[in-house]
């Protein structure tokens, strides 16, 4: 009987396991960036071939496919925003973007656009270069 009652204790004590606190994951402040964070936005090389334009336009422009659309929100002022959605356009293939709508909400700015590709397009540089 005592070998018994030592088995069951011995199972029942096997079977316990030792609590541990978790670890600790440190939330950042949404405010917070990990290195130095530039507020200003830089165009790409090939951006200056992307140009902007009326979306009716290009919807009806039999050479402009639609490539995607684009909710982009960013913590910038409207022409660095714009700067961001002509890069986003070179990323995807486009050469045009349009935009649907734009508003300023805090210190945000929040842009609704499309992206297009448009086989024939002469390449429109702005602003226009100074001869």
């Amino acid at each position: 009987m005592k070998k018994y009652l030592l088995g069951i204790l011995l199972f029942f004590s096997a079977c316990n396991t030792i609590t541990t606190l978790p670890h600790q994951i440190s939330v950042l402040d949404e405010n917070e960036t990990l290195g130095a964070r530039d507020d200003s936005s830089f165009p790409i090389q090939a951006a200056k071939y992307v140009s902007l334009h009326a979306d009716r336009s290009l919807r009806l422009n039999s050479t402009c496919t639609q490539v995607l659309r684009l909710n982009l929100v960013q913590k910038k002022g409207y022409k660095d925003t714009i700067t961001e959605l002509k890069n986003r356009a070179v990323l995807m293939g486009g050469n045009s973007v349009s935009l649907l709508s734009w508003r300023e909400q805090d210190s945000r700015t929040i842009l609704l656009g499309n992206i297009y590709m448009c086989k024939g397009k002469s390449f429109h540089l702005h602003p226009h270069p100074q001869v």
